[in-house]
């Protein structure tokens, strides 16, 4: 830190604290400290780098654009003793991922409108100081001069202690993962922060309690979306009372309504103190699987149990034999820190609170409620919605309607509740997603959740209660929302939405016999919500006679993915064919059948059957039904990869239609763009995908000369170029030829930011593919910006850009900060999870061989193992096994454990074995087995793991003849050194 004479730490800590403000962060006293701390132990001769200058942090928003090519060059890095002095920290953004640096998470103000009253509450709590264990008090530390002196004075060992101040009680938070509880996860993390605050005990641990269908609880570090590693929770149980327990829970998951949760809490009574923080409204309380009712707690002696006098009806007075009673408290200041006083002996010994009845045995109650709840299900929409309206406060009763007119996914519902009703807090969103009206929808990976579905005939009630301009409203806040998270390219049809609800003219759709599925059709539930909206407010005109009919309902369909509408087309249609409505009819209900084999959850075999009677309904006609036919035979090919699906499409766009009929400009084009794309789906099929890829690269220069400059066709334009390049690909056409189409095509993208990620991407790997990774790596830049801020399109490209920067040589900075964030925006955990974990790993242990930093062979060995137990198949399993014996082979002698390192290679070997008979990451495993052996000094055993390892080469050999032979000789060398040695 600087000297007076240099103006003075004052003058500094006032600047560091103005620049942290100035990035939007509100840090309190103990995070500067914290940072300061940080500053003062980071070595200055550590090649540790500052905020980049063109990080997002240091940069006005036009600094930020994607380079063009008229960008100039960054102004170099200093170097020499300037570096180090230009090191300070800051706050890590998107752009900030040099390998070197180090992250510092930016401070937070405390969540205040998760758990309003946060500082009371911490000075509430403060109580528990006064709460000691009922155990003999620890004698100290052993003494060990004093022992010595009076050991040797006496002539008797006798242990002599010191007094040892100090905290010795700690605290457990533990969180119901239940899926109901999602909501509360802010008021957790706020209570969590509140109890670090206190200085009050030796540990606080903020946990998971899960619920196993065999009966088990589990405990795991993390919410559902990442568990961690889960342990038994009879782990965290403290029968020596040190350990204050916290159960944050609404009680109406299955963990309550099974009873398992109950005998939880009473077998943890006798304990420590225990306490059940519901954050239900006290009306609702009554209603949950563990009712609590008013009354008395009483503290006797030092006993963890409190007695309870009920204040209730005289029915409710009287506790089952032999219950305890369990207190339930609300979370705020006045509940909790009247316990924590109560607890804590520092206040009187009683306590107005409620609690709540455990009866040993089975817990009838809970059966009930789920008896109760099964009845609730087959109720109808009206009597539920009186249910509703009889017990819901006025405040859930206008969210239940605002949300009527937004799909029901957790982050929208948050976002309709704070634009709609800012102050209204998690309670009323507790009364509607508890009280009835909703059922749990199954998640999906890669989408956001947990997702949520009115009871059938609920959401139509609702939006007859809730005006025009609020649902209008309501879906603009939904359309932004999918912007932001899904890029504009996505089909946003809560957009479409409002153009009608504001009868305004919606946005041209695409032609649907030209229509591509989108990878990121993101969520059906968008569309259906929308269009039974619009549905809702702007009643059906009188029916258009015949297939006119069905064509608009289709149609309808197409802009708002309105399913009704789409089976009412179907009938319309079937009838039209029917009654020989002849080709038109025909290709319409062609149509019909193609949308229905895309839409709602279909089974292959289902989408199959569907997809093969449109075939069958369009052998012969005009250039539409041709067009039609090819586009059918496409999307058999993609459920089933048959070549024979894209060989009659070939065929069929060959041909061209059936009779005098001829092509207009815009069908040839189309014609020959489907061509181009079947004949390079063909190509990538076979062992020589030249002759096709040929082929399709000629129609597809056909199909770009007649979109270039056409109005409208901008996007089918992209699309075609993109073909061809990846035509060109397959011909190993050099980027100098590839990049300047891709240029092209990223201008025909205009501001579609999914085509132009898209676009950015394929030159990417153009350039990566060429072994230009400079130039690739500046393009996945450029693409990074645009990938949307959750989901699987930037964890995949995150993916794509650290696994080239983990094999490029002379690219700066490494792949770890890239592979980090990539990790973290993964969705779920499974095989893409496994795959980013095995990539860090690798990353982590090479820069461990480059700078020798300890931490990050730690950090290696944990994400391989974790890849290693995630991995979905036995290859991977044993590559990352096979890793992990390297990297803990790898440690320095006086941290090294040869055992760990041998348990991992032979966990690779068996691996291996599982996949095959023979394998490369077999013989791999087993020559890393003899190097851990040779190193130890055990020679017998390593001159035998070097020969099983030649012998798998040898059969591979055999079996392949394509081998990486350099390790091939070097396992044979090892094999002779040994033995000639």
């Amino acid at each position: 830190m600087p000297t007076r004479a240099d103006g003075g730490p004052d003058q500094w800590l006032t600047a560091f604290l103005a620049a942290l403000r100035g990035s939007g962060a509100t840090p309190a006293a103990w995070e500067v400290a914290d940072f300061l701390w940080l500053a003062r132990h980071v070595r200055a001769d550590t090649p540790v780098s500052a905020a980049p200058a063109d990080s997002p942090d240091n940069q006005s928003p036009s600094d930020v654009l994607p380079p063009g090519p008229d960008t100039p060059a960054p102004a170099p890095a200093p170097t020499g003793p300037d570096a180090a002095a230009a090191f300070g920290l800051y706050v890590a953004g998107p752009g900030a991922r040099d390998g070197a640096a180090l992250p510092v998470r930016a401070p937070t103000a405390p969540p205040e409108t998760a758990l309003p009253g946060v500082r009371g509450l911490e000075r509430a709590l403060h109580a528990l100081r006064g709460y000691h264990p009922p155990l003999p008090p620890v004698p100290g530390e052993l003494d060990e001069p004093a022992t010595a002196e009076q050991s040797a004075r006496t002539g008797t060992v006798l242990p002599v202690h010191r007094p040892v101040r100090g905290r010795r009680t700690e605290l457990l938070l533990l969180m119901d993962a239940s899926a109901t509880n999602t909501i509360w996860q802010d008021a957790f993390d706020a209570l969590r922060l509140s109890c670090e605050r206190l200085g009050v005990f030796r540990d606080v641990q903020a946990l998971y309690l899960y619920d196993r269908p065999d009966g088990g609880l589990l405990v795991g570090t993390g919410p559902a979306t990442e568990p961690g590693r889960l342990r038994p929770v009879e782990q965290y149980r403290d029968p020596a009372g040190r350990r204050v327990t916290l159960l944050l829970s609404d009680c109406v998951g299955p963990l309550w309504r099974s009873g398992r949760g109950h005998r939880l809490l009473r077998e943890w009574l006798y304990d420590a103190p225990l306490a059940v923080v519901q954050p239900l409204p006290f009306r609702m309380w009554r209603r949950a699987s563990l009712p609590a009712q008013p009354g008395v707690l009483r503290r006797r002696g030092t006993r963890p149990v409190l007695d309870f006098t009920s204040a209730g009806p005289a029915a409710f007075a009287t506790p089952p034999a032999g219950a305890l009673a369990v207190p339930v408290l609300a979370p705020d200041a006045g509940q909790l820190g009247g316990w924590a006083r109560l607890v804590g002996g520092l206040g009187p010994e009683t306590l107005s609170a409620a609690a709540a009845w455990l009866p040993p045995g089975d817990v009838s109650g809970a059966r009930a409620r789920t008896a109760t709840a099964a009845a609730r299900a087959e109720a109808g929409a009206e009597e539920l919605l009186d249910a509703f309206r009889a017990v819901a406060s006025p405040v859930a009763l206008e969210l239940a309607g605002c949300l009527a007119a937004a799909p029901l996914v957790l982050p929208v519902i948050r976002l309709v509740q704070a634009a709609m009703l800012p102050a209204s807090g998690s309670a009323p969103l507790a009364e509607v997603l508890l009280g009835g009206l909703l059922h749990r929808l199954p998640d999906r990976d890669g989408l956001p959740g947990p997702r949520y579905e009115f009871r059938p005939g609920v959401r139509r009630l609702l939006l007859q209660s809730l005006d025009r301009g609020a649902a209008t409203l309501v879906n603009k806040y939904v359309s932004d929302y999918v912007a932001r998270r899904f890029g504009k390219g996505t089909r946003n049809f809560p957009a479409l939405a409002v153009a009608r609800l504001e009868r305004t003219t919606p946005p041209a759709p695409d032609d649907p016999a030209e229509a591509e599925p989108d990878p990121a059709a993101e969520d059906e539930l968008f569309a259906v919500v929308a269009a039974e909206v619009v549905r809702s407010y702007e009643p059906p005109g009188d029916p258009a006679p015949g297939i006119e009919e069905a064509e608009r309902l289709l149609e309808l369909w197409w802009t708002q993915r309105d399913r009704p509408s789409l089976e009412r087309a179907r009938r319309r249609a079937e009838a039209a064919v029917r009654t020989g409505g002849g080709e038109r009819a025909r290709l319409v209900l062609a149509r019909v059948l193609r949308a229905l084999s895309r839409t709602g959850p279909r089974t292959p075999e289902e989408a199959g059957a569907l997809l093969e009677r449109a075939e069958g309904l369009l052998e012969e006609g005009t250039a539409a039904s041709m067009l039609e036919r090819a586009a059918v035979q496409h999307e058999l090919w993609e459920l089933d990869r048959d070549p024979r699906h894209l060989l009659d499409a070939v065929e069929t766009l060959t041909r061209g239609p059936a009779g005098p009929s001829r092509l207009d400009t815009r069908d040839e084009a189309e014609r020959r763009t489907r061509l181009g794309r079947a004949l390079l789906a063909l190509a990538r099929t076979e062992p020589d995908p030249a002759p096709r890829a040929r082929q399709a690269a000629a129609e597809l220069r056909a199909a770009e000369d007649a979109y270039t400059g056409r109005p409208g066709r901008e996007r089918r334009l992209c699309s075609v170029l993109r073909d061809l390049t990846a035509a060109l690909r397959l011909l190993d056409a050099p980027p100098a030829q590839t990049a300047p189409i891709l240029q092209r095509a990223l201008t025909a993208a205009g501001d579609d930011t999914r085509l132009r990620l898209a676009c950015l991407t394929d030159m990417a790997q153009v350039y990566r593919d060429a072994g230009d990774y400079a130039a690739a790596d500046r393009t996945y830049e450029r693409a990074e910006p645009l990938a949307p801020a959750d989901g699987w399109r930037r964890s995949e490209l995150l993916a794509e850009w650290g696994e080239m920067r983990l094999v490029a040589d002379g690219v700066t900075p490494g792949p770890e900060g890239v592979l980090r964030e990539a990790l973290a925006t993964a969705p779920g955990v499974g095989p893409v999870v496994a795959r980013l974990g095995l990539l860090l790993g690798r990353a982590l242990l090479r820069r461990w061989q480059e700078e020798r930093f300890l931490p990050d062979l730690y950090e290696s060995c944990h994400q391989l193992e974790r890849a290693a137990r995630l991995a979905p198949d036995a290859p991977a399993r044993a590559e990352a096994w096979r890793r992990l014996g390297r990297a803990r082979a790898a440690f320095p002698e006086r941290e090294r454990s040869v055992d760990e390192a041998r348990d991992a290679y032979r966990a690779a070997i068996e691996a291996a074995r599982e996949a095959g008979p023979s394998s490369v990451e077999g013989a791999r495993a087993l020559h890393g087995l003899g190097e851990l052996w040779q190193e130890a000094g055990r020679r017998g055993e390593a001159l035998e793991a070097f020969r099983s390892a030649a012998a798998e080469w040898g059969r591979l050999g055999a079996e392949h003849g394509d081998l990486p032979w350099a390790e091939v000789t070097a396992t044979r060398r090892r094999v002779a050194g040994l033995e000639g040695g």
